[in-house]
């Protein structure tokens, strides 16, 4: 096994995560897109732990190639964009999924 020593995992309580996730929104208002790099110096997290904050703050966030976006300050065109790329993900996510199901009852019959 490869793991980090234990004091290195970074575990977050859920409450950290959502006082997160208000600070993100904060930092969004009003600036457009902005990208992992521009974020960090506002923010301070790592890129595991603004990935876990853009994920909780769910749909109030557009996330995409341009970096982390307000919902309402994002273009119909990159809303349709961040959409296409959920969905491709979802289906390469989908397969996979399939695929080791059907390895598994390959092995347990």
């Amino acid at each position: 096994m490869n793991l980090p020593p234990p004091d290195q995992l970074e575990l977050v309580p859920e409450d950290s995560i959502e006082a997160d996730v208000g600070k993100l929104l904060r930092v969004l208002t009003s600036a457009g897109w902005l990208t992992r790099k521009q974020l960090a110096p506002y923010v301070g997290w790592d890129d595991r732990h603004l990935r876990a904050v853009a994920e909780a703050a769910g749909d109030r966030i557009v996330r995409g190639p341009k970096g982390f976006c307000l919902f309402d300050d994002a273009s119909l065109d990159d809303i349709k964009h961040a959409i296409a790329i959920c969905e491709a993900q979802s289906t390469k996510m989908a397969a996979y999924s399939l695929t080791l199901r059907q390895k598994l009852h390959g092995r347990i019959g």
